[in-house]
């Protein structure tokens, strides 16, 4: 950072330190990185630094991992994707069949309620049939003590009949 120098200064201006870099300690300046100065030795392993020389034999075991990485994580995901597929068509037919009960309830519903009504129509005559059966056990049950009584008086005759 280039700024103005105190006046009385020799030749009117000068370079004022940067604060983060201090004089009195010998730190290393950024243009001497290997990476950025005129030195050919490199630190790095990266294989993207333009103009750096590095074993066949690493770039061809990086670039196989990186194959089976990928690999690895394309079967992951296909893993994970099928199983999302799964679950899909899981809770789409889960939902049909919820749907499915739903429509036969309320069908079940809808039968109930009408055989409901209908009772309800025919409750009267329902009570007639029972007063008609309970009237038909009655006369039965005369007709049999009747024709007990008839047969008696049919035996009586021919006893009295025959003397």
């Amino acid at each position: 950072m280039a700024e103005a120098a105190p006046a009385g200064a020799e030749g009117g201006e000068g370079v004022v330190p940067s604060p983060r870099r201090r004089p009195d300690i010998d730190t290393p300046d950024p243009a001497d990185s290997p990476r950025k100065g005129a030195s050919n030795i490199s630190t790095s392993t990266s294989s993207f630094e333009a103009g750096v020389q590095h074993d066949p034999n690493l770039n061809r075991l990086a670039v196989n991992m990186f194959t089976k990485t990928e690999q690895y994580l394309q079967g992951e995901l296909d893993a994970v994707l099928g199983e999302y597929h799964l679950l899909t068509e899981m809770n789409r037919r889960t939902e049909a069949k919820y749907r499915e009960m739903r429509d036969t309830g309320r069908e079940t519903q809808t039968a109930i309620e009408l055989l409901n009504a209908k009772y309800l129509e025919l409750e009267p005559c329902l009570r007639q049939l029972e007063e008609v059966d309970r009237s038909l056990a009655k006369l039965e049950s005369a007709a049999i003590q009747l024709d007990s009584y008839s047969k008696q008086l049919e035996n009586r005759c021919r006893a009295l009949g025959s003397r």
